[in-house]
């Protein structure tokens, strides 16, 4: 009886060791950016932005082309007598970032002669803190700009994503495939251009991956 409710206690704390593990979580750092937390170790900073509180008690967005947004009054006081921050929810925009950039190289096989075939996909992460849905549509692949630092331009070939609308408060990965990638010398980053409103966001937004943390793989078929 008493091995049963062991194996019954082992069972449930796997269970909650395996959700704490991949979950998430979006806070504020102490310099005032907005970082994501996740569950195996590892944090990604989500923008820029660095956030502060006014003379009235109002949360500022401070964003790093020196415009600012009002995101509303700080709550109050926890029982350490610590104000506690407002909810990113609460933003006036969404939050967009790169959390994936690959370049994929197919080789083929053309008479006595080798011929390789590159593409670049970028993984794009759209947070829903604006008070609006964001539409996605077809449209997404003439509005999206994909580059580089170096200033090169590629063509979008394809742009996927799970469900055509973000909820506020919700969130979702956009897959942006670009014809071609640029010569690994000389270029410090990848870069995807959001042009205004396009995403929930009230201005143009430059996203990028360094080229250290760009993946690369050889595929059989793309």
């Amino acid at each position: 009886m008493q091995c049963g409710l062991k194996l019954v206690l082992l069972s449930a704390l796997l269970v909650l060791l395996g959700f704490s593990a991949s979950a998430a979580e979006v806070v504020i750092s102490d310099d005032g950016r907005q970082i994501q937390i996740n569950g195996d170790g590892t944090w990604v900073q989500l923008s820029k932005d660095r956030y502060a509180t006014n003379a009235d008690g109002q949360r500022i967005r401070l964003k790093p082309d020196g415009t600012w947004s009002l995101l509303g009054d700080v709550t109050s006081p926890d029982s350490s007598g610590q104000t506690a921050l407002t909810p990113i929810s609460a933003a006036l925009e969404s939050t967009l970032f790169l959390s994936k950039v690959e370049i994929l190289k197919r080789r083929i096989e053309r008479a006595k002669s080798t011929h390789a075939q590159v593409r670049t996909v970028y993984h794009l992460e759209v947070v829903n803190d604006s008070p609006a849905d964001i539409t996605l549509d077809d449209s997404l692949s003439t509005k999206l700009l994909p580059g580089s630092s170096s200033g090169a331009e590629f063509e979008v070939i394809s742009v996927s994503y799970p469900t055509g609308l973000i909820k506020p408060g919700e969130r979702e990965t956009i897959e942006v495939v670009a014809d071609g990638a640029p010569r690994w010398f000389g270029v410090k980053a990848m870069t995807l251009e959001v042009p205004a409103g396009v995403l929930g966001n009230r201005q143009s937004r430059v996203l990028s991956k360094i080229m250290s943390d760009v993946e690369r793989r050889n595929v059989e078929d793309f």
